[in-house]
């Protein structure tokens, strides 16, 4: 209804439209809209843009991760097993020690049993640690300190359990 009021309009008076222009102003209004970004085109920011990729490029291809190598990668375990061996080793020194001061200490009992087994089985692994040195064989060893550690402390207990029954037999004796 209110298309056909200005369509009408529009037809009545279509000599007075087609008679009046529109200023000059409006015109390069309406043209500079239309008109894709100037700044866009210009040689200055593809010129800036190249160089921010160089940039960028270059950073990322300077920060990016070593290479894994497997030569690096056995050093690595090899100074971590290293450095737990030292450790162990002196906690096991220290308790072996403590049960040589025991009378009939080191027996053959269950105890020194499994931990010559255990030795026996860090030697094997401590071969193939130097053949294809690989995370599960270095934990494996670490394991096998650990456990030969519990079993010294397990064996002084008993050392100890044992020397303070002589103790009770003795004292009852007298």
């Amino acid at each position: 209804m209110e298309n056909d009021r200005l369509k009408s309009f529009i037809s009545r008076h279509r000599v007075l439209f087609d008679a009046r222009e529109p200023g000059t102003h409006l015109e390069e209004r309406v043209l500079r809209k239309l008109q894709p970004l100037r700044w866009w085109h210009s040689a200055g920011v593809w010129r800036a843009a190249a160089g921010l990729l160089l940039l960028l490029s270059t950073y990322l291809w300077m920060s990016r991760p070593v290479p894994f190598s497997p030569a690096h990668a056995s050093n690595r375990l090899q100074q971590e097993l290293q450095l737990s061996e030292e450790y162990y080793n002196e906690l096991m020194a220290g308790k072996l020690m403590l049960i040589k001061n025991f009378e009939n200490a080191y027996r053959h009992d269950q105890i020194s049993q499994d931990v010559q087994r255990l030795e026996a089985m860090y030697a094997v692994l401590k071969e193939e640690m130097l053949v294809r040195p690989t995370e599960k064989v270095r934990d494996a060893l670490i394991l096998n300190m650990i456990v030969r550690v519990g079993l010294l402390d397990q064996q002084l207990r008993v050392l100890d359990e044992m020397e303070k029954q002589q103790m009770q037999q003795g004292t009852t004796a007298l």
